[in-house]
């Protein structure tokens, strides 16, 4: 991938406030509002969108946890095991990310995010 010049930084951090926030809120991990924030918003490439907004979701976590954890509010064996799979997963999409075009990361994401909102939606 060529290199790209960083986005603004204002608006970078205003993608990760909106995103954490509903992260925190929704549960959500953020990644469903900074991968549009990152390409509509700031212009990055898809892949390089996916890519931040991936790693991103370590500050979400880490203030979830500190945040729910000593409040007792964490399911420990759901986490745990939500995180193994969660790390092998992850594992599995980076390595296959740099092999699917911008087009069909674009389509895959708003499939799922459409998906997600009719199960909601339909309960």
């Amino acid at each position: 991938m060529d290199p790209l010049p960083p986005p603004p930084a204002r608006r970078a951090a205003g993608v990760g406030l909106v995103g954490g926030f509903a992260g925190g809120l929704l549960g959500i991990g953020g990644g469903l509002l900074f991968v549009p924030g990152l390409v509509i918003g700031l212009g990055l490439q898809q892949h390089r969108a996916h890519a931040a907004s991936t790693t991103a979701i370590v500050a979400s976590s880490l203030a979830a946890l500190a945040s729910l954890g000593p409040a007792g509010k964490v399911s420990w064996d759901a986490a745990a095991y939500l995180m193994l799979g969660a790390g092998i997963g992850s594992l599995a999409g980076t390595r296959l990310l740099e092999r699917v075009s911008a087009v069909w990361l674009r389509r895959l994401f708003a499939a799922l995010a459409l998906v997600a909102a009719a199960r909601l939606a339909l309960g």
